[in-house]
């Protein structure tokens, strides 16, 4: 059984105890979008509005740009989609032996990395998630399925090296 990010999104049980309810619709809206989820008619309009397109996605995307305004809850966003990556999307499949998947979260300076990653952890505070957690680094956490979320700086040299199953740079402009 797989879970869609607007599953993980909504439900109590996995992220919904702060991702859910009728005011994080627009996010579920674009999310769902971006991952080329269905979308019924009010999505769909509001998936239009905001990113003044046409039409709705019949697949996936591979990458999404965001222009968002003081307190819009980017960050938010960022750890939502950074802990979707790195606990329910099987990245095995593309890795050499020993290798792991990382899901890197960049700030534009410590204290908003150290944010992140706070960001992070809530999402697996609840019961049910935190076995997921297999270890805890100071960059962030471990799971079983070989995959790492790491949360740092945006500097060239700290990116090298990584097998990056996703990235999110939040306040790239910065």
């Amino acid at each position: 059984m797989s879970v869609s990010i607007i599953d993980a999104m909504v439900d109590p049980y996995l992220f919904g105890a702060t991702s859910g309810g009728s005011s994080h619709a627009a996010w579920g809206a674009l999310l769902a979008g971006f991952y080329g989820l269905p979308l019924d008619t009010a999505e769909a309009g509001t998936f239009k509005a905001l990113t003044g397109r046409t039409e709705t996605p019949q697949e996936a995307a591979n990458e999404l740009w965001l222009e968002i305004g003081r307190r819009g809850r980017k960050s938010h966003l960022s750890a939502l989609i950074a802990s979707y990556e790195a606990a329910f999307q099987d990245h095995r499949g593309k890795l050499a032996a020993g290798e792991w998947a990382t899901v890197m979260l960049m700030a534009a300076d410590r204290a908003q990395a150290r944010a992140l990653k706070r960001n992070v952890r809530g999402f697996f505070e609840h019961p049910m998630l935190r076995p997921m957690v297999t270890r805890e680094t100071a960059n962030g956490p471990e799971f079983s399925n070989r995959c790492v979320v790491e949360v740092g700086t945006a500097s060239f040299p700290s990116l090298r090296g990584y097998t990056l199953a996703a990235a999110m740079c939040d306040e790239i402009t910065f």
